[in-house]
């Protein structure tokens, strides 16, 4: 897991071209989520492949733009990147909310 940065949009967005039937929001957003004041943002990567995204800002850590490659979600691998975020986000900062979703 690392910081997300602008060079890693190309590989986010093909992490899962069908979030939403084909409407995801994160094309059109990426670099806003990334230079909002306070995000952090993570990738997760499986040898030189990004497979992961997570982003969260401010005093919330948000789970609802995640992505996990589709030939990577078996396994726990959304499990260790999230529980991974989460050590890094609460050494940096104490969270008041902490918030999950899935679409599974």
């Amino acid at each position: 897991m690392r910081a997300a940065t602008l060079s890693d949009y190309n590989a986010v967005v093909a992490i899962d071209r069908d979030v939403y039937s084909g409407l995801d929001y994160l094309p059109a957003t990426y670099p806003t989520l990334l230079q909002k004041p306070g995000s952090s943002a993570y990738v997760y990567e499986k040898g030189e492949r990004v497979v992961g995204f997570v982003v969260g800002s401010g005093q919330t850590l948000v789970t609802s733009a995640a992505r996990i490659a589709a030939d990577c979600r078996k396994g726990g691998m959304y499990s260790r990147f999230i529980r991974q975020v989460f050590q890094q986000f609460r050494g940096s900062r104490d969270p008041d909310y902490v918030a999950f979703s899935t679409n599974n």
